[in-house]
């Protein structure tokens, strides 16, 4: 990953990083955290790269993790562009879209001052309150969205390489895939990678001034869970990620 990285990200980070080595002695694994200054730098075999920042940073650190035959897993940039026109077989996000966000709030039908999240500090449902509590205790401040982003991140890939039993980037982007594979992320709903533009589907959190935070989209009825998820960012289904950019 970027050796430098916003505080959350990299708090997110260690904490996940800490949790999978604990998991990899249980099953004669190891899990090593390399600092990259630059894409120039990804030299030798990476599982996957992990990071985020803005546009034009992050395309290029993708850009070279294609050249380098890995992944790359992005916690930070929020960008429609890397989902869209140029979206990459090499990219995966983690962090929602700005799509996301828009159709989350015309969901929950509130003002355009309302901020959606990929997490809340208030959580307690579905393993949340542990998650938000182990945070809390190690670095004496609330989880945020990229900090639950990039503490995934490294659940995805630690849980992917496991059930492939290889580190190899390319077994693990195909484990990704798969119709089949689904992760939890302490939401309450199984995450999934879609296939057209790499996006993690989650729900996302719109909170109400001095309110609880509403969890959206609602799943009603035998609706697919995978299907009401995909009311979020629903304008990016024309993306194709099955190569990487030219």
């Amino acid at each position: 990953m970027p050796a430098t990285m916003p505080r959350d990200q990299r708090l997110g980070l260690e904490l996940g990083i800490d949790e999978a080595r604990h998991a990899a002695t249980l099953f004669g694994g190891t899990i090593v955290d390399v600092g990259i200054a630059s894409p120039e730098q990804t030299n030798g075999p990476l599982s996957a790269i992990l990071g985020g920042g803005d546009e034009v940073t992050t395309l290029a650190w993708i850009d070279r993790a294609a050249q380098a035959n890995t992944i790359y897993m992005n916690v930070g940039c929020t960008s429609d562009r890397l989902r869209r026109e140029r979206c990459s077989a090499a990219s995966f996000h983690v962090i929602p879209s700005d799509a996301m966000g828009r159709d989350a709030l015309a969901l929950a039908r509130s003002s355009s001052n309302a901020v959606p999240q990929a997490w809340d500090a208030s959580l307690a449902r579905f393993g949340a309150d542990t998650l938000n509590q182990r945070f809390l205790t190690r670095y004496h401040e609330p989880m945020t969205s990229a900090a639950w982003a990039s503490w995934f991140a490294v659940k995805v890939i630690w849980e992917s390489a496991l059930r492939q039993k290889s580190a190899d980037a390319k077994q693990i982007a195909e484990y990704l895939l798969r119709d089949s594979t689904q992760f939890d992320g302490h939401k309450g709903t199984p995450l999934s990678f879609r296939s057209w533009d790499h996006q993690l589907r989650q729900p996302l959190y719109v909170a109400s001034v001095g309110g609880p935070p509403r969890q959206l989209p609602e799943v009603a009825g035998d609706e697919s869970v995978r299907d009401a998820l995909d009311q979020l960012g629903r304008s990016t289904r024309s993306a194709f990620c099955g190569r990487a950019h030219e």
